[in-house]
């Protein structure tokens, strides 16, 4: 789930200090058809000799000039697996500042905008290679606030492959398979393990700019052997390779998270709401933008409001997105929630472009989850400008019915969904934890299916 600005900033003070000081965290990955012990790294030709890295590394595989390897890192047809691995001291440290932020484990429900905890410093072995000293912490919001409600060690984390690289020379542009970070959400309420992987499928299929994510298999060593956790998603980061690989380099990103991400009238504050997470934002493009989005041209000549704002939003790309996440039932975010999306101003073309983000709340598996979200979207009210306004004006709408016949129509089709959820339900139910009932998961993933085929057909009726 969406973790907030505040988190973020409290997380880089190192909220109680311990990630300077941190005994040492392992992680260990392998294939799904890897044996239970997962093998030790062995020199590879051309590794490194420079002293703290490990006689796995090579420049295909730890180098910052290496290309992201999507095949390995987020494979689309099988499950890989980490195994974290840390010592004792390490880990009562961890639960000992969340305890002091999040209050008692395992106690009440606690909210889900709390600051995350620090840094400490991770070693992972993946594939039969070591990377040292990498970054991991906890994230996320109500999926950290629940997992520690629920007294689970299925926590949702994030990998900074350099974090240390400032007092630990030998990690210096250290990357993993061509990644610099990657995010690992642990399917909070998503009960099919899979809809973070089927939501970004869609949206790179209906042309969007956005990551990948797949499978993983979670293990934890705390000192007394590997247990299993539970399937997370691995999720491409937006400011590390998706920025990259879609548009040319420097221009500003913002992750948004606070009021002003609504660009309601009056709320300006977007310093607190967006933040920035590349280039030298200012915040001076969402000015102009909320600007022109409440200019009087709106209404008294919309042919010139629609080409100053067209100068400095990208409206296409946000009502292909807008058309396709109502379809797929994505509420927790803009139109109900200002979080869950990036904002990034593309050099190229000096607009803003809108980017997808956390998707496990999306194709719910029944049709109440759908409810609040008519494609037409005519309850939403103009405390969403971005929604209300552009619906309101003739050509806008006309856009968005356009982009919804020729996008999501085309990516959001019933029999083509029905046969990817069930490859991956075939790859995840392997991999269910030995508690849980196995015997309910393909009915989940059915009523999935029929949900996401009747609302198939609704939005084919709603466009004839």
């Amino acid at each position: 789930m969406h973790e907030h600005p505040a988190s973020r900033r409290t997380t880089r003070r190192a909220f109680l200090g311990i990630a300077a000081g941190s005994a040492a965290l392992a992680l260990t990955g392998c294939g799904s058809d890897s044996p239970a012990g997962i093998p030790a790294a062995t020199p590879s030709p051309g590794a490194s000799p420079t002293p703290g890295r490990p006689g796995s590394w090579s420049e295909a595989s730890h180098g910052d000039g290496a290309a992201p390897d999507l095949a390995l890192v987020f494979p689309a047809d099988r499950v890989n697996t980490l195994r974290v691995t840390i010592a004792p001291e390490t880990w009562d440290a961890m639960l000992a500042e969340m305890t002091a932020i999040y209050g008692p484990r395992g106690g009440a429900p606690v909210p889900g905008d709390l600051p995350n905890p620090g840094w400490v410093r991770a070693t992972i072995d993946f594939d039969g290679r070591t990377w040292p000293d990498v970054g991991f912490r906890f994230k996320g919001s109500s999926s950290l606030a629940g997992a520690w409600s629920r007294g689970t060690d299925h926590f949702p984390f994030k990998l900074e492959f350099d974090r240390f690289a400032d007092d630990t020379p030998a990690v210096a542009g250290q990357r993993f398979h061509g990644f610099r970070e990657l995010s690992f959400a642990n399917n909070h309420r998503d009960p099919t393990r899979f809809k973070e992987v089927a939501a970004y499928e869609l949206l790179r299929g209906a042309g969007l700019p956005a990551g990948h994510a797949a499978i993983y298999r979670i293990e934890l060593d705390r000192g007394d052997g590997p247990a299993l956790v539970g399937l997370s998603a691995a999720v491409e980061v937006v400011g590390d390779t998706v920025v990259a690989r879609a548009f040319p380099a420097g221009g500003n990103l913002y992750e948004a998270g606070g009021d002003a991400a609504s660009f309601a009238a009056g709320e300006t504050a977007f310093e607190d709401a967006f933040e920035p997470e590349g280039g030298d934002p200012d915040w001076s493009d969402l000015r102009a933008t909320h600007a022109a989005l409440h200019a009087p041209t709106r209404t008294g000549d919309p042919a010139a409001w629609r080409t100053r704002l067209d100068e400095l939003f990208d409206t296409d790309t946000f009502l292909a997105w807008l058309g396709l996440a109502t379809t797929m039932g994505h509420f927790d975010t803009y139109g109900g929630r200002g979080h869950n999306f990036y904002l990034y101003n593309d050099p190229a073309s000096g607009r803003l472009t809108w980017l997808s983000w956390d998707h496990n709340l999306v194709l719910p598996e029944h049709a109440t989850g759908y409810q609040s979200l008519p494609f037409d979207r005519a309850g939403v009210t103009a405390h969403w400008p971005l929604i209300r306004f552009l619906l309101d004006d003739p050509h806008y709408r006309a856009r968005y019915l356009a982009l919804l016949r020729e996008r999501t129509a085309r990516v959001f089709e019933a029999d083509a969904l029905a046969a990817r959820f069930e490859q991956l339900a075939a790859l995840v139910a392997p991999h269910l934890s030995a508690g849980e009932d196995a015997a309910a998961y393909h009915p989940t993933v059915e009523r999935l299916t029929a949900t996401t085929g009747a609302r198939a057909a609704a939005l084919a009726a709603f466009l004839g």
